[in-house]
């Protein structure tokens, strides 16, 4: 059984396409399945929006903003309830392209190292540019999107195609990863000190620290609304987060 974790906050505008494409994809796979969006205390009328067009989906409505890692935690707890063998995180802001979900299936259950798969995520503006192939830790703590702004056509040009074959990661993003439930368990989820930023970052480094794998599987694509915001608030956040990642010297690969 598979579960996946949708974490929203003011995200009303995306929901149509995010869990549309979500079921679309549940639908082609051959097992069980169930979707948990937990809200954090949401403005818009996202939760009203889930209630009335996707009441399969079960809803967690937090009455304050608890934060990402928190929120995705709760959710994972729901499906581990009911079973779940695999951990699917997702970002509300995203659209999975038919197919990607079996395809990430598929890379993770082609070895048994294999802890975290990552979809190749493409920018929601124009699927034919990357937003991230991977993170790759840049230094200092910091951990960027991988490819960010490359078109496709052009990485398989120039890196004969080695960026876009599975292979191994430093880092997944969380706007996209697929987990091993007995992973997520024993390494006991995200980090709840982590508000928001680098909480996927430290629970890969957490994967690698106990010698399992992050893997890349290119042929499943979602698109991301991906993009830097200049709001002072999530700026701290991101602050705090790097300040929290930025100790350990094995964040490298």
């Amino acid at each position: 059984m598979i579960g996946v974790v949708v974490v929203t906050h003011n995200s009303a505008k995306y929901l149509q396409t995010c869990l549309s494409s979500l079921y679309d994809n549940l639908k082609l796979l051959e097992e069980s399945s169930m979707v948990v969006v937990v809200d954090n205390a949401s403005r818009d009328d996202g939760v009203a929006f889930v209630h009335q067009f996707f009441s399969r989906a079960q809803l967690i409505e937090n009455k304050e903003n608890v934060g990402f890692s928190r929120a995705v935690n709760q959710g994972a707890q729901v499906c581990f309830k009911k079973g779940c063998e695999e951990l699917l995180i997702l970002n509300p802001d995203t659209k999975v392209e038919r197919g990607a979900l079996a395809e990430m299936l598929k890379v993770l259950r082609a070895g048994e190292k294999r802890a975290i798969v990552q979809p190749l995520l493409t920018r929601m503006s124009d699927p034919r540019l990357v937003s991230s192939w991977g993170n790759e830790y840049r230094g200092l703590g910091l951990v960027l999107c991988g490819g960010g702004g490359v078109s496709i056509e052009n990485a398989k040009r120039k890196t004969k195609n080695n960026k876009l074959r599975d292979r191994q990661i430093g880092f997944a993003s969380g706007a996209c990863m697929l987990i091993r439930s007995e992973v997520w368990k024993k390494l006991k989820g995200f980090d709840e000190r982590y508000f928001l930023y680098f909480e996927d970052s430290d629970f890969c480094r957490r994967v690698r620290q106990a010698f399992l794998e992050v893997w890349l599987a290119p042929q499943a694509r979602v698109q991301h609304d991906h993009y830097w915001s200049l709001s002072p608030r999530k700026w701290w956040w991101r602050l705090r987060g790097w300040m929290r990642f930025i100790p350990s010297p094995s964040s490298s690969v």
